[in-house]
C-alpha cells in the first residue's frame, strides 16, 4: 500500500487491496501535487521579483550614463529618471501583495515543517520500519525539506537585493555636475534612503522568512526529533 492505513477487513489480498491501492494511489498523488504546486507557484513569484529588482538595479545604476544636454536628452533623462521610480515603486507594491497572499500558507508551512521531519525521521530510526517504508521517509525528509530550503533561500535572496539597489544607486552617476543631475540630486538622495529600507518577506507570527528562519526550523526538528528519542 502507498499509505499506512487500519481497515475493519482484511485488506492485503484480492480485490479489496487492489482497489484501495488505487484510491490511496490517487490520494497521495493529489496530495504531493497540492504541495509542490503551491510551492513552486510561490517559488515562482519570488524568482520574478528577484529578476525585477535586479533590473531595477540595473536601471538605477546606468541611467545617468551618457546624458546628452543637448538634443532633448536633458529632458528624455527626467523622464527616464521617473519611469525607473514608479517601476521601483510597483515592485514594491507587487512584493507586498505577493507576501499578503501567501502569508497563511507560509504560517501553515513553517508551523508543521519541524513536526513532519521530526515524525518521519523517527519512523525512519524505527527497528519496526522495513526497508521499503525507510526510503520511502527518506524521500519525503528530503523532497519537504528542499521545498522548504527554497523558499527561505529566494525569501533571503529578495532581501539582499532589494538592498542593493541602494548601492547600485550610489554607484551611478550622480556625482556629475551636468544640469540634469544636479536637478534630481536632491530626489535620488531620498530614493536612495528609502531603498535602505529591508525588504523582507515578513509572515504572520513569524518574522521574515529567510536562511535564519530555515535554520531555526531545522534545529527545531532536531531538538523534536531528539526528544521523541529519548522518551521511547
Amino acid at each position: 500500500m502507498p499509505t499506512r492505513n487500519l481497515y475493519p477487513f482484511d485488506a492485503s489480498q484480492g480485490w479489496s487491496f487492489w482497489i484501495l491501492f488505487v484510491i490511496e494511489a490517487i490520494f497521495c498523488y493529489h496530495t504531493c501535487c497540492v504541495f509542490t504546486l503551491a510551492t513552486v507557484t510561490l517559488i515562482g513569484f519570488l524568482k520574478h521579483i528577484l529578476a525585477q529588482l535586479r533590473y531595477c538595479g540595473h536601471e538605477f545604476e546606468t541611467i545617468f550614463d551618457g546624458v546628452n544636454e543637448e538634443s532633448g536628452g536633458k529632458h528624455l533623462t527626467l523622464q527616464h529618471f521617473i519611469r525607473v521610480v514608479k517601476y521601483h515603486q510597483e515592485i514594491l507594491r507587487y512584493t507586498e501583495k505577493v507576501f499578503s497572499t501567501f502569508n497563511v500558507m507560509i504560517v501553515v508551512y513553517t508551523g508543521v515543517t519541524s513536526f513532519i521531519l521530526a515524525i518521519t525521521g523517527f519512523q525512519i530510526t524505527s527497528p519496526e520500519t522495513g526497508g521499503e517504508d525507510k526510503i520511502r521517509y527518506t524521500m519525503l525528509i528530503i523532497g519537504w525539506a528542499l521545498l522548504f530550503y527554497w523558499i527561505c533561500y529566494y525569501g533571503q535572496q529578495i532581501q539582499d537585493e532589494a538592498s542593493q539597489i541602494a548601492d547600485a544607486i550610489y554607484n551611478s552617476k550622480w556625482y556629475e555636475n551636468t544640469n540634469t543631475v544636479v536637478l534630481v540630486r536632491r530626489d535620488i538622495i531620498i530614493i536612495y534612503l528609502r531603498t535602505k529600507r529591508v525588504l523582507d518577506f515578513k509572515v504572520q507570527f513569524l518574522g521574515a522568512v529567510n536562511m535564519e528562519v530555515f535554520v531555526a526550523v531545522m534545529r527545531r526538528a532536531y531538538q523534536i526529533f531528539t526528544l521523541l528519542l529519548s522518551v521511547t
